[in-house]
């Protein structure tokens, strides 16, 4: 057992984010493990961006998480005041209703709301994430 890899699952490819990591002339040599733990915590970053985005798209009666609401979280939120700079460089576009945007699979998960709150409460009560529906609805359902 000591001369096998050990392979960990993370959602983003280690080997990218060492590549990602190297390309600056700072880093050096790094154990196996560096990659993973930033594969973990850039998890765990963009759950809590996502939740609180679409935390203020529900507050807005929208249906589809736009740039203007992402913004919004950035700037209101103090643990992401480090984007401050990539968000004043966009700029928002007009949006219409944003319900007349929503996808069949949006549509779907509207439609059957009950059984997905049952699944979701399955799930939420033996797993400690949820990974397939989508972060507005699993947002929306953990609050009823």
């Amino acid at each position: 057992m000591s001369g096998q890899k050990r392979r960990y699952n993370v959602r983003f490819p280690a080997r990218r984010i060492k590549k990602i990591m190297q390309k600056d002339a700072e880093v050096g040599r790094m154990a196996m493990a560096v990659p993973v733990i930033i594969s973990r915590a850039l998890e765990i970053f963009l759950k809590s961006l996502l939740t609180k985005t679409c935390v203020i798209t529900e507050s807005k009666l929208s249906a589809v998480v736009s740039v203007a609401h992402m913004k919004q979280c950035i700037e209101s939120e103090k643990l992401f005041h480090f984007l401050k700079d990539l968000v004043a460089q966009t700029t928002p576009t007009s949006q219409k209703d944003n319900r007349s945007m929503r996808t069949n699979s949006m549509k779907f998960l509207l439609k059957n709301h009950l059984k997905w709150r049952k699944w979701l409460r399955e799930v939420a009560s033996t797993h400690l994430t949820t990974t397939r529906v989508p972060a507005c609805y699993a947002v929306t359902c953990m609050r009823r």
